[in-house]
């Protein structure tokens, strides 16, 4: 009986199959499994290089913005190729490690350590996966800066746009030390063509708002016209012929016909407006205690002229269809900066001041606009100095509405105003080494 239940089993193939399937299904599942784990592994292995370079260039950037002390300028590059790092992989600090090292002077390797979860290493509850990859960049080329926001306060914004409003700064970079969530802020349609963007928070936009990446957390810039001496105050104020007495506060105003203004101190205020043509001669001129306005369909222009605003009530306002065009010094205490407010105020008791740029015709700025202390306002639906062979912006806070294009060209080449030192760059770019 028992031979005759043996030899019916050999001949029952389906039993067969049926046995060699049930033993070798563990075996395919496992070889299953390890092939998901090997892709996911490989996956990961590409993603986590992508990341390193990205990290490696974003921190050979920095190197452009920080000069201090080498611990200093090695937290930095820890800081931004951590956070681009982290940003790339949507990874945390607990399955991400970072490390980056200072090689040269322009030159920074980024080391990325990865753990990886495996379906292995679930069930056998073994060590995750750990994963490297290094990337290494350096500078051939340093960017130019052509915009630094300075407040570095955890309110507010650094720099903010609104409705259609538009910079276009294609090779340069801008800098905000503001330290709020919202340091640089795009809302509705607004864009930057920046090429480089630097914050030291975070940022408010779509990716459809820039044109490039933003790097965020990125260390304070120092500012580069920090220790250049403010111009001389002439104790005697110039009172040029005026059309008619004080208008909207302003002690002389200028409404008609062409006039020619002598370099020194106006106080009180002066208003440009109705079809005023006024030319201002080579010069310091320095405004106490009163606004320029240039408003209506007047005409403000001048070469190498610098124009610096001192006291509370100081300030300037470009309205309505005012035409503008002016060029900074080629010398002094204010070569290179077209338009300078003063500092050391106290902002408990003087709060930051409103410099406007409203005007649809404001053609030129070539040179520096430095407000440290105070905010620009610009409300426009026309492009602003796009004939400038370069525009600088240093200012406490920047906010644009409306549909301006404030264009910030880096032709440095083509003019004899002098950029201040601190914000020209000197090559091309980054590159990848490795």
């Amino acid at each position: 009986m028992v031979g005759f239940s043996l030899h019916r089993f050999a001949k029952d193939s389906a039993g067969t199959i049926v046995t060699l399937f049930a033993f070798m299904l563990p075996l395919i599942g496992g070889l299953a499994m390890f092939g998901i784990d090997y892709a996911k592994v490989m996956s990961a292995e590409a993603s986590l290089q992508d990341a390193a370079d990205a990290s490696a260039v974003a921190a050979a950037r920095e190197l452009l913005f920080v000069s201090q002390g080498q611990q200093i300028r090695n937290e930095a590059l820890y800081s931004v190729a951590k956070s681009i790092a982290e940003k790339s992989l949507g990874a945390t600090e607990d399955d991400l490690q970072t490390q980056a090292t200072l090689l040269q002077q322009d030159k920074v390797r980024v080391d990325l350590t990865l753990e990886v979860e495996t379906f292995f290493s679930t069930v056998i509850d073994a060590k995750n996966s750990v994963i490297k990859a290094t990337a290494t960049a350096e500078i051939y080329g340093a960017n130019n800066i052509c915009f630094i926001a300075l407040d570095k306060s955890y309110l507010r914004y650094g720099i903010e746009a609104d409705d259609n409003a538009k910079m276009v700064a294609e090779k340069c970079a801008i800098h905000s030390n503001n330290r709020s969530i919202k340091s640089i802020t795009a809302l509705n349609s607004s864009f930057f063509g920046v090429e480089n963007i630097c914050v030291s928070g975070g940022y408010v936009g779509r990716d459809d708002n820039f044109s490039g990446s933003v790097t965020t957390d990125c260390p304070a810039l120092d500012d580069p016209l920090a220790g250049r001496p403010e111009p001389f105050i002439e104790s005697q104020c110039r009172t040029p012929n005026a059309d008619e007495g004080p208008v909207d506060g302003a002690a002389m105003s200028l409404t008609a016909g062409m006039h020619q203004l002598q370099p020194g101190s106006y106080c009180g205020g002066l208003h440009i407006g109705g079809t005023a043509d006024v030319w201002l001669q080579p010069g310091i001129y320095t405004f106490v205690d009163g606004t320029l306005t240039v408003e209506g369909d007047s005409k403000l222009t001048g070469e190498h002229v610098g124009l610096f605003f001192s006291e509370e009530k100081s300030r300037f306002r470009f309205m309505e269809n005012a035409e503008i065009e002016l060029s900074a010094p080629l010398d002094g205490s204010m070569a290179g900066i077209l338009l300078r407010s003063d500092r050391g105020c106290d902002r408990a008791e003087c709060p930051s001041r409103r410099f406007e740029i409203n005007s649809t015709k404001v053609r030129s700025l070539l040179g520096t606009v430095y407000l440290p202390e105070d905010d620009l306002y610009i409300n426009t639906i026309k492009p602003i100095s796009e004939e400038a062979a370069f525009t600088i912006l240093v200012v406490d806070q920047l906010s644009m509405k409306g549909s301006p294009t404030l264009v910030l060209n880096t032709d440095y080449a083509v003019t004899q105003v002098p950029v201040p030192d601190g914000f020209a760059g000197n090559a091309d770019g980054i590159r990848l080494t490795h």
